[in-house]
C-alpha cells in the first residue's frame, strides 16, 4: 500500500522488553508432530499471518545457508559487474549497507513501490537505485531481528519465495487471497473502509456501498468461498484496526447481496471473513497493541475451536510497514505462537505460514521469472500461460523474493527449502492439504483463478515439510530478548562513505551448511556449434516440478530471455543469432543452477563440447568431454571453482568423448566446474548447480565462505609519497585468465565510467603474484586498487584502499638548540585532532619505548616545529602517527643532533 493512503499512529511502549521468546522456542520444539499417518492429512489446522513491505535480502540477506548476500553464483549486471553494485544517477553505485536501527531513521524508511510497469526498465535488474532511492540498499541483520532469526534456525526458511507481482500490497493480497489480481495494480479508491479520523479498518459500517463504488468491486471467486462451499471451518482474526489489509472485505460478495443491500452481518461471509475480534471498537483502536486479536485467537485455540484455516490481519502499529517496527511484528508474532504452544494438542497439528505481501521497494538480488509473451521474450511448453500473465503486452510474472518462514512441528530443524513459490502457493498448499488430508474432491478445492503458467513454475509449499519424519531435528538456538519502539527524529539512513559488500553469517555447524529440503528439480542446459556455424540451446526438465529459466548474453544487449519447461518436458536446438564470431550465454535456474557457454562460432580443427549427466542415486555428476571435429585432437582444463578440487586436464582425439565422473559427497552434492579448451582461447562451459536426489541435504557450502576468500591484499593502508606500493592477488577459481588486471585508480573514481580510467593498470596473468605500483608521481590523497577479470570492469574481489601521504624535513642535522622543521599532507580520511609527531631516539620504534619529544597535529597539511634543546647529541627518528596511537602515517625521517 501506498504510504499517502495511511495514517500513521504513534508506537507507544507496549512491554518493551520481552523474556518469553526463548521458552517459546523451546517449547514449540518439544512438541511432537501429529505422525499418525506420516503424510499431509496430519495436519488439521493451517495458520495464515501475512505481514508487509519487505524483502527477502532486507531481512535475510545475511542469514547463515541461504542464497543471500554471499550468493556464489548471483547475476551479473550489463555493465559487467556483480548485481550487488546497483549504478546511481551519477555514475557511481551503492552496495548493500547495514541499516542502523538505533541512530538513525531506519525502522521508519519505506520506498517507491508500485507496479514495475515497463518491462524493459527492469531486463538489467540494475535499476534499483534509480527508481527505488539509495536507501533501497539498506538491511537489517539478526541483531535487529533477533526473534526472526531465531525462528529462522529452529524452523524451516524458504529462500526462493516471491511476491505474486511485482508491485504493491493491492494486487499482491489478492494474489494470495483468490490467485489473482485480473490486471487491478493500483489503489482501491472509494473501496477502502475510511473512519471521519482518516484511519483504515475493518468496520462494515464504513462500507461505501453507492452503485459506483460497488460495481468497481472484483466480484471473482476467493478461496475462503472454496472452503465455505466445501465445508472447511475458516475465520480471519482482526481488529477494528486492521490497517485496511483484509482484502476479502474489498470483494462485492463480502460486502452486498446480489441485489445490492448491505451483507447480512450473520451470513457466513460477514460472521467469518468480516467479524472483528470481541472487545475492539473504533472507540479503543488508538495504540492498540493486538490484544484482542490475540485474545480472540488464544481463546479459541485454548478452547479447541481453531478453525480448519485462519488468516490473521494485525493493526497498523504491528503490520512491520514502515514507520513501525520491525520488532513489534516480531512481538505479535511471537504472542500468536505462544497462544499456540500453550495448548500442545493443537499445535502439534498446525501449519503456521508468516510471509509478507511485498517488498516495499527494497533491494533483492535474484531476478524473479516471468512468463515469455512471445518468441521473442523466449520460449515454453505450456500451450496456454493465462490471460492474467499478460498486462497490456507487460508480463506479469513473480515479483521479488519476500520472507517465509514455515513454522510448525513438521518443519523443526533449522532447514532451507529452495523451491520457487510465491503467494498462490500457499493456496495450493490448501488445495493439496483439502484434497489428501480432508479427502475433499480435488476438482471441488482446485482455485481456477491461478494462471497455468504460475501453477508450473511455483510450487506447492510441501517439500518445505517433513512428514513423514518430523521429529528428527532439534535445534537450539533462541534469542535472549528484544525490544522495539519507533525512531523518530533522528538522521535518514545513508550509504557509508567507504562502501564493502556485505557479509552472510557462516553456518555454526561443523559441515559449515544448514539442512535442505529435498527439491523436485532435475534440470539439464546443453550448448553445441552446430556444422552450420550456429549455437544450439536445449534445455531439459527430467524433475517432478516444472522449472523457469533466464538467460542472459554478454555479447547481446536484448535480453534477458525467459524459458517455461514443464516437468518431463524439453525445448530442443533453440538457435541462437549472433552479430559477431563471439558467443557467451548464461543459463540460470532454480537453487543455484547455472550454465555459462562461450567460445568462438568461427573456430576451426577440433569442436568442443561438455553434457552434464547426473547420478542421482549416489548424488554425482557425470561431464561428457566430446570433440565433434574431424581431424584435430583438444585438450579441456577443468577447474573446481568452489569446493577444493585439483584442477585436471582430459585430451580427446577428434570424434572421441571422454566421461569424467565428479564425487561430490565432500560437497553434498554441490559442484562448480568451468572447463576451457586449448582449440578456441574464448571455449568456456560453466556447469554450477545441485544434484537432487530426491532426498534431503544440505545447503550451498560455498554460501557463507565465498566472501571470505581474500583475493588482493596490499602491502600498506597508508605509503609516504614515493614508497613501492606491492599488491598481492590470487585468482579466485574458475577466473584465471590472460587479461586479469590490476588498475590503481583514485579512490572517488568508478572503474569503467567515461573519463575515469587508471591512473597506472597491469595485466597480472598468473595464478597469484605480486605487482608494484609506484607513488612518486601520485598527488596526496586516497586511491583504489582493483583487480578485474578478462580485460573488462566484473572485479575479482573487493577494492583494496590505500593513502598517500607526505613528510619531510628541511632539517636533517641541526645543532643543539635549532630548530627541527618538518612539513606534511595527507588527505582528509586520515585528518585526526590527535595525530602527532614524534621524535624518538634512533633503534627505538613507536609503541616499543617512549619518545623524546612530541607535539599534536590536527591539520590535512601543516609545519611541525621542535625545539631541539633537550635532545641529546645524537641520531633520530621523527614519524608522524595516528589519533593518540601508533599507526604510521609517515616517516621514520632520519635527523642528527650535534
Amino acid at each position: 500500500m501506498s504510504t499517502s493512503r495511511r495514517t500513521f499512529l504513534s508506537l507507544a511502549s507496549a512491554g518493551a522488553a520481552s523474556t518469553l521468546f526463548p521458552d517459546l522456542i523451546r517449547d514449540a520444539l518439544a512438541v511432537p508432530a501429529n505422525n499418525v499417518t506420516g503424510t499431509i492429512a496430519d495436519v488439521e489446522h493451517v495458520v495464515i499471518f501475512m505481514q508487509e513491505n519487505r524483502s527477502f535480502d532486507h531481512y535475510f540477506g545475511s542469514f547463515p545457508g541461504v542464497r543471500g548476500f554471499d550468493d556464489p553464483r548471483a547475476i551479473t549486471l550489463p555493465g559487467g559487474r556483480p548485481v550487488w553494485y546497483q549504478p546511481d544517477a551519477a555514475g557511481g553505485h551503492v552496495l548493500p549497507f547495514h541499516f542502523d536501527a538505533k541512530n538513525t531513521s531506519a525502522l521508519s524508511l519505506g520506498t517507491d513501490h508500485s507496479w514495475k510497469g515497463s518491462q524493459a526498465s527492469w531486463q538489467g535488474w540494475d535499476a534499483w537505485v534509480k527508481k527505488k532511492s539509495p536507501q533501497c540498499m539498506g538491511y537489517f541483520d539478526r541483531g535487529d531481528l533477533p526473534f526472526y532469526y531465531a525462528l529462522a534456525d529452529a524452523f524451516s526458511i524458504c529462500d526462493a519465495y516471491h511476491c505474486s507481482i511485482f508491485g504493491p500490497t493491492d494486487p499482491n493480497r489478492f494474489y494470495s487471497l483468490s490467485g489473482t489480481s485480473r490486471g487491478r495494480m493500483g489503489a482501491l479508491g472509494g473501496l477502502y473502509n475510511i473512519s471521519g479520523a482518516g484511519y483504515y479498518n475493518n468496520d462494515p459500517k464504513y462500507d461505501n456501498l453507492s452503485p459506483a463504488v460497488t460495481a468497481s468491486a472484483p466480484t471473482w471467486r476467493t478461496y475462503a468461498e472454496i472452503l465455505e462451499a466445501n465445508d472447511v471451518s475458516w475465520k480471519v482474526y482482526q481488529e477494528w484496526d486492521n490497517y485496511g489489509d483484509n482484502y476479502l472485505a474489498y470483494f462485492r460478495q463480502f460486502r452486498v447481496n446480489p441485489d445490492g443491500s448491505r451483507l447480512a452481518p450473520d451470513s457466513p461471509l460477514a460472521r467469518k471473513g468480516r467479524v472483528l475480534a470481541p472487545g475492539s471498537t473504533e472507540a479503543n483502536s488508538r495504540g492498540t497493541k493486538g490484544d484482542w486479536l490475540v485474545a480472540d485467537f488464544a481463546n479459541d485455540v485454548r478452547d479447541n475451536r481453531l478453525p480448519k484455516v485462519s488468516w490473521i490481519v494485525a493493526p497498523n502499529d504491528y503490520t512491520e510497514h514502515s514507520p513501525n517496527s520491525p520488532n513489534a511484528g516480531e512481538n505479535l508474532t511471537a504472542r500468536l505462537l505462544a497462544a499456540l504452544v500453550a495448548n500442545p494438542a493443537v499445535w502439534s497439528k498446525t501449519v503456521f505460514l508468516l510471509t509478507y505481501d511485498e517488498n516495499d521497494g527494497f533491494f533483492d538480488h535474484v531476478p524473479p521469472n516471468i512468463p515469455p509473451l512471445d518468441p521473442a521474450m523466449g520460449r515454453t511448453t505450456l500451450a496456454e500461460i493465462g490471460a492474467d500473465e499478460n498486462l497490456a503486452g507487460v508480463p506479469v510474472g513473480l515479483g521479488p523474493r519476500v520472507p517465509m518462514l514455515v513454522i510448525s512441528p513438521w518443519s523443526k530443524g533449522g532447514r532451507v527449502c529452495s523451491q520457487v513459490f510465491d503467494h498462490t502457493s500457499k493456496l495450493r498448499f490448501l488445495e493439496e492439504w483439502l484434497t489428501l488430508g480432508l479427502k475433499k474432491n480435488r476438482a471441488s478445492v482446485t482455485l481456477e483463478n491461478i494462471s497455468p503458467w504460475r501453477r508450473v513454475v511455483c510450487g506447492d509449499l510441501t517439500s518445505a515439510f517433513d512428514f513423514k519424519s518430523p521429529n528428527s531435528a532439534w535445534p537450539a538456538s533462541v534469542p535472549k530478548s528484544t525490544q522495539y519502539q519507533l525512531v523518530s527524529g533522528k538522521p535518514y539512513p545513508t550509504p557509508p562513505a567507504q562502501q564493502t559488500l556485505p557479509l552472510q553469517e557462516p553456518c555454526k555447524t561443523v559441515t559449515r551448511t544448514r539442512h535442505a529440503c529435498a527439491l523436485p528439480y532435475v534440470l539439464s542446459a546443453h550448448a553445441a556449434v552446430n556444422p552450420g556455424k550456429q549455437l544450439e540451446l536445449s534445455l531439459h526438465n527430467s524433475g517432478k516440478a516444472g522449472a523457469a529459466f533466464i538467460v542472459y548474453s554478454s555479447v547481446r544487449t536484448d535480453g534477458p530471455w525467459y524459458y517455461t519447461v514443464e516437468a518431463g518436458k524439453r525445448i530442443d536446438r533453440e538457435v541462437w543469432n549472433w552479430t559477431g564470431g563471439q558467443y557467451h550465454l548464461s543459463v540460470t535456474g532454480p537453487n543455484g543452477f547455472l550454465r555459462e557457454l562461450a567460445g568462438n562460432l568461427a573456430a576451426t580443427g577440433a569442436r568442443p563440447e561438455v553434457q552434464v549427466n547426473y547420478d542421482l542415486a549416489g548424488g554425482n555428476v557425470q561431464l561428457l568431454l566430446s570433440n565433434a571435429g574431424a581431424t584435430a585432437a583438444c585438450t579441456f582444463t577443468m577447474l573446481d571453482n568452489a569446493y577444493g578440487a585439483a584442477a585436471t586436464t582430459y585430451t580427446v582425439a577428434a570424434g572421441q568423448q571422454q566421461a569424467v565422473q565428479c564425487l561430490l559427497a565432500g560437497s553434498f552434492g554441490w559442484y562448480d566446474y568451468s572447463i576451457g579448451c586449448d582449440a578456441d582461447p574464448r571455449f568456456l562451459r560453466r556447469v554450477a548447480g545441485h544434484v537432487e536426489t530426491g532426498a534431503p541435504g544440505r545447503t550451498d557450502p560455498a554460501i557463507g565462505a565465498n566472501r571470505r576468500r581474500v583475493v588482493l591484499t596490499a602491502s600498506a593502508s597508508v605509503l609516504q609519497r614515493g614508497a613501492s606500493l606491492s599488491v598481492t592477488y590470487a585468482a579466485p577459481a574458475g577466473k584465471l585468465d590472460p587479461k586479469n588486471w590490476v588498475g590503481l585508480f583514485p579512490a572517488s573514481a568508478k572503474p569503467g565510467a567515461a573519463g575515469q580510467g587508471a591512473l597506472q593498470w597491469a595485466y597480472v596473468p598468473a595464478a597469484n603474484g605480486t605487482h608494484t605500483f609506484s607513488t612518486a608521481a601520485l598527488a596526496v590523497g586516497d586511491y583504489a586498487v582493483w583487480y578485474f577479470h578478462q580485460g573488462g570492469y566484473t572485479a575479482l574481489g573487493e577494492a583494496v584502499t590505500v593513502s598517500v601521504t607526505q613528510f619531510a624535513t628541511s632539517t636533517p642535522a641541526v645543532k643543539r638548540g635549532a630548530p627541527l622543521v618538518f612539513t606534511l599532507a595527507m588527505p582528509a580520511s586520515r585528518v585526526a585532532a590527535k595525530n602527532w609527531v614524534g621524535v624518538y631516539r634512533a633503534g627505538t620504534s613507536p609503541g616499543a619505548g617512549s619518545s623524546a619529544i612530541w607535539q599534536y597535529t590536527a591539520q590535512a597539511g601543516a609545519t611541525v616545529t621542535f625545539d631541539s634543546s633537550s635532545l641529546t647529541p645524537g641520531t633520530y627518528s621523527v614519524w608522524l602517527l595516528h589519533n593518540d596511537g601508533y599507526g604510521v602515517l609517515g616517516g621514520p625521517l632520519a635527523v642528527s643532533v650535534a
